[in-house]
């Protein structure tokens, strides 16, 4: 068996299946709406949560320097991207997704309440 682990800041998610929602007439397959949420299955260096986070220092768009608390995901969270982002990978046989931790929405957590 073989582990797939992305390099850098890439993140492999196993989308959620989206039954065909049809409200009289059946769409073609290539107009069904796409997933747009997924597990994590796993997350390169970069991209992973470091459970000792800290500010990290990066340069905004105007090139000012600016404090942001590390963050990231882990292998298991729950997480939203944009419909078509990332590209397709065959993993283990089964179709994922391969995105880049910039490329993700976010984290969808569950509330109490």
């Amino acid at each position: 068996m073989r582990q797939f682990e992305p390099f850098g800041d890439r993140v492999l998610v196993l989308p959620d299946a989206t039954p065909a929602k049809t409200t009289g007439l059946a769409k073609p397959q290539s107009e069904q709406e796409k997933p747009t949420e997924g597990i994590v299955v796993a997350a390169g260096p970069r991209a992973a949560k470091n459970p000792k986070a800290k500010y990290e220092e990066y340069l905004d768009v105007n090139g000012e320097r600016c404090l942001a608390l590390g963050s990231g995901v882990a292998v298991g969270d729950r997480v939203q991207f944009p419909r078509y982002a990332g590209r397709d990978v065959m993993h283990m046989g089964v179709k994922h997704l391969l995105l880049r931790l910039e490329e993700l929405d976010g984290k969808l957590v569950e509330v109490e309440g």
